[in-house]
């Protein structure tokens, strides 16, 4: 009988630890997770802000500037921006999976929001390209051919990756971001706030 006691002890206590351990193991990987989250918004905004302070200078755009639909149409910048407007801007120079996974993140947002109305500017492709990436990618926006003939997208190519951007009824360019392939954590923010932008449009 003793024997059966001390059994049921042993094995009482092993339960015990097992689950105390199992208990600190997922509380240690709790905080290990949100350690990781920390991380990464401190990385986020540390390199936002480089980004942000080294690419988004004052520019606005001149009212007699043409962008190019792929159709092959000329439409004034003043007669497409008459409210503000977020803005993907990819270039032929960025790679083909950062372009359509910046894409797929656009869409992503804004197909629910039909309300509005995305742009994707385009530097160094046809429209033929433009076309078949409109239609492969189910782009919802409209697709505008530009040019580095300005100053802003001759500076901003350089820096080799896609990004985001609004353009006001003032045809004022702000709110530039450089969105990064490994994560989606910075672009949960940057939407986020440009909700707000986009609430109060003018």
């Amino acid at each position: 009988m003793k024997k059966n006691i001390l059994i049921l002890i042993l094995c009482a206590s092993t339960v015990f630890l097992f689950i105390k351990n199992f208990v600190s193991a997922s509380e240690v990987k709790d905080l290990n997770e949100k350690h990781k989250i920390k991380e990464e918004e401190h990385r986020f905004f540390k390199d936002g802000l480089y980004h942000l302070s080294k690419y988004s200078g004052y520019f606005k755009f001149p009212k007699n500037y043409m962008l190019e639909s792929i159709d092959g149409k000329n439409v004034s910048i003043n007669d497409a921006f008459d409210k503000t407007r977020p803005v993907l801007y990819i270039s032929s120079n960025n790679c083909n999976m950062c372009i359509y996974e910046f894409i797929k993140r656009f869409n992503r947002y804004y197909h629910k929001k039909s309300e509005i109305r995305y742009a994707v500017f385009a530097n160094g492709f046809n429209k033929r390209e433009l076309y078949i990436l409109k239609q492969d990618h189910k782009i919802h926006g409209d697709v505008f051919v530009v040019n580095d003939e300005l100053d802003f997208f001759n500076t901003m190519d350089k820096a080799m990756n896609p990004f985001y951007f609004t353009i006001n009824s003032d045809l004022e360019i702000s709110n530039v971001f450089f969105p990064e392939k490994s994560t989606l954590f910075p672009d949960k923010i940057y939407f986020k706030n440009i909700g707000y932008v986009l609430e109060s449009n003018d």
